[in-house]
């Protein structure tokens, strides 16, 4: 028997322990399996009763029970986890807000917004209309207000609450409607406090300059895992040069942290059994400090139980030690199989064990550059369509930016630790290590910026492709022959996913669509090949990204209706994300602020930009668009009324698309525009104050699209809009009740209403 083959035998339990584990919560989780709970609870009783016969026998047998086990553990534990789920489904499918009364402590720091102030919490009770309710231990909390953060609570703050529920029940939100319904019941203490007290004393440290207060809030960011110090577009431009994994506390930190607690040990002449003892208290203190974040906990539990079995006098493989965390974890919390920071940390980790020694021995040249060329190359062929399938972005020049993070990233940790701990005690010690930290970072951030420049949207992952995922990383994993095969065909996958578009190409001739973005308008125009974008919706990426899924990479033509955020917020990632002829948008929004980074972006991206007023035309394909508003110079009216009105003349017909004009310049249109058109696309999202019947007479359409998604905020569109046309015999689909829809030329010449569904 090779070395190989005993060492893959040795692991062969605890494999397929994982592999049941991962299985049963996985499955049960996603096709939300549920049975009583003394069904679960004689699930979890097998599976304890297979652990220990497992581990009184040896051999192929135990492998067997080792995955009863895992298959009846994760099976339990799943059920509970889809109970609470469905729970929380429940409430969250209310027509009307579920109040909730919290118990909760506040974790880090307020982050700004367009609704108010946002913050991570820790959820210590939870209770609706009396009844005890399960919410995760950590969730998001927004306080709608516009005052500045300074007055809502700080972090360690004990807070009793009353709030509503929104978001999912993977990740539910809290929303308290202002910040009078928080009320403080304890004072800042705590780990929160402790953190937030490092953090403000790194500031502090800083003092006026720019560059060293930019060096503080990355220092708190790697040191004590407070991200939401670092501003919300450096974050964006870590993330986009495939750096951002640096930012949370994970393995890395963990282990260079240690790595260098260690070396001082032995400089100063520690034994090495002393330093395992103190590394056991010192990491679960640093991991606690630094927010507890998965991945950190994982690198916590491996690092313990390898320190644990070396004192114990045993050997311990570090492959099984990551199994074994993963283990533990999602036994103790099982939503974690889903969430992305779990996803990363574990199978990063276990591919660099796994792969990166065979890749060193593999290539050539001196073993240290071996070395530094492999890791970044495992990580990212590892991490690529983790990211890929939560972030939907794929950053390919990300291997070669991570190569700077042996020579740049390495020596910034330990520096920042070193910050936070001298920050309190001598400030200026700490503002020079802070330079230090500048200096570095600064040439890091350069050699982002080759990541920066080619970031691609990708499709939605079909379900075919993801259990393909799992079931080759965890393949992958095995030494021999099927972990060689498991991984080459992960590498298969990733080198054909650019060319999964070609799937998704679309051979309908003319068509209107409304994407079923969260909030706001972002619409689909096609005839004959050539597509055009009208709007692209409130949230950053969320309109590239559907574009993405249509296997659309080409934009003929992309409009802007006016400056309101729900309404060009997507528009500066469409245009990175696509090639996209020009930009084009009313006169008088380009003297407006708002309109500035996409302006920008247009330009970086050879993005021709023109303007139009009434009396335009635009071009796109065979069709014709009329500029019907707003006149050039009207500016005594407000943003909604100069929205740009078009009416596109096509071989099938006609549409007029509005932005959010209101009922008075719908008036106007009726009397001196040619509104004729078989389609309608409803003004303000279907609010009350738009879709007169004067202009519903002007226009007479067979269908009225109403751009209202599945989360706006204004609960658009309004019964009274429903009620006019309902009243008209005019059948009217939007997004919030149909998903993706549209209208289509049927082939009798004729357009037709459609949504996903047919």
């Amino acid at each position: 028997m090779t070395d190989t083959t005993k060492h893959q035998a040795s692991l062969d339990p605890l494999w397929s322990f994982i592999v049941g584990i991962v299985g049963a919560i996985g499955l049960v989780i996603i096709f939300k399996v549920s049975a009583p709970p003394a069904v679960a609870a004689i699930l979890g009783t097998a599976g304890a009763l297979a652990i220990l016969v497992g581990f009184q026998t040896d051999g192929r047998r135990r492998v067997i029970l080792l995955l009863i086990a895992g298959i009846a553990l994760g099976g339990w534990r799943g059920m509970e986890e889809t109970k609470h789920q469905e729970i929380l489904d429940t409430l969250l499918k209310s027509p009307s807000p579920v109040a909730l009364r919290v118990n909760i402590t506040v974790l880090e720091g307020w982050s700004a917004g367009r609704w108010g102030h946002t913050t991570t919490v820790r959820v210590h009770a939870a209770s609706h209309g009396g009844d005890q309710l399960d919410l995760p231990s950590r969730c998001r909390l927004e306080v709608r207000t516009t005052a500045n953060d300074i007055d809502l609570p700080r972090p360690g703050t004990g807070i009793q609450a009353l709030v509503s529920l929104k978001g999912t029940a993977q990740r539910p939100l809290l929303v308290a409607a202002s910040p009078n319904l928080l009320k403080a019941s304890k004072a800042p203490r705590g780990t929160p406090a402790v953190r937030e007290y490092l953090a403000a004393s790194l500031i502090r440290a800083a003092g006026t300059d720019p560059g060293r207060i930019r060096s503080a809030e990355l220092a708190a960011a790697l040191a004590l895992g407070r991200r939401d110090m670092v501003p919300a577009h450096r974050r964006n431009g870590w993330r986009a040069s495939g750096l951002g994994h640096a930012l949370a506390v994970s393995g890395l930190h963990v282990g260079i942290v240690s790595g260098t607690f260690w070396l001082i040990g032995v400089i100063i002449g520690l034994r090495p059994t002393t330093i395992r003892w103190a590394l056991l208290v010192m990491v679960p203190g640093y991991t606690i400090l630094a927010g507890a974040a998965p991945s950190a906990v994982r690198a916590c539990l491996m690092l313990c139980l390898y320190l644990a079995a070396r004192l114990l006098g045993r050997a311990a493989m570090p492959l099984g030690t990551v199994l074994t965390a993963a283990a533990v974890m999602l036994l103790v919390s099982p939503g974690l199989i889903l969430e992305a920071g779990f996803q990363l940390t574990v199978a990063v980790t276990a591919a660099l064990i796994r792969w990166a020694p065979p890749l060193i021995e593999w290539l050539r040249g001196p073993h240290w550059l071996r070395g530094v060329l492999a890791i970044p190359i495992v990580a990212q062929l590892t991490a690529a369509p983790i990211v890929a399938v939560h972030f939907r972005t794929a950053t390919p020049l990300a291997a070669i930016v991570n190569l700077a993070i042996p020579l740049l990233l390495t020596p910034v940790i330990p520096l920042a630790v070193a910050a936070v701990i001298l920050a309190p005690l001598w400030q200026g010690a700490a503002g020079w290590i802070l330079e230090l930290i500048r200096i570095l970072t600064d040439a890091l951030w350069v050699i982002g910026s080759l990541g920066r420049q080619w970031t691609l949207i990708v499709p939605t992952t079909p379900s075919i492709i993801l259990f393909f995922l799992v079931a080759t990383g965890l393949a992958a994993l095995r030494y021999g022959r099927l972990g060689r095969a498991a991984a080459l065909a992960w590498i298969t996958l990733i080198l054909m996913s650019p060319f999964a578009s070609f799937l998704h190409r679309d051979t309908v001739g003319e068509r209107v669509e409304m994407l079923p973005i969260g909030d706001g308008l972002a619409l689909t125009l096609t005839s004959s090949g050539h597509t055009l974008l009208f709007d692209g919706g409130h949230y950053r990426s969320e309109t590239a990204e559907m574009l993405a899924d249509t296997g659309c990479r080409h934009l003929e033509t992309v409009i802007i209706s006016h400056g309101d955020e729900d309404h060009i917020g997507g528009i500066r990632c469409v245009l990175e994300s696509t090639t996209t002829d020009r930009l084009i948008m009313p006169s008088w929004l380009m003297t407006n602020a708002e309109i500035v980074p996409v302006l920008r972006a247009a330009r970086q991206e050879s993005t021709a930009i023109s303007t139009v007023a009434r009396g335009s035309i635009i071009r796109s394909g065979p069709s014709r668009l009329d500029v019907l508003w707003p006149p050039a110079g009207r500016t005594h009216l407000s943003n909604n009324d100069r929205s740009l009105v078009l009416r596109a003349r096509m071989s099938s017909g006609a549409i007029v698309l509005t932005g959010d004009i209101g009922s008075n310049v719908e008036r106007v249109l009726a009397r001196t525009s040619n509104l004729a058109a078989d389609v309608l696309l409803a003004a303000h999202h279907g609010s009350a104050s738009s879709t007169s019947d004067g202009f519903l007479d002007a226009v007479s359409p067979s269908l009225v699209l109403i751009p209202a998604g599945p989360r706006n905020r204004h609960r658009h569109p309004h019964p009274t809009t429903l009620d006019r046309l309902s009243g008209r015999d005019i059948p009217f689909i939007y997004p919030a009740r149909d998903g993706r829809c549209g209208a289509l030329v049927t082939d009798d010449g004729q357009w037709q209403g459609y949504t996903e569904t047919r």
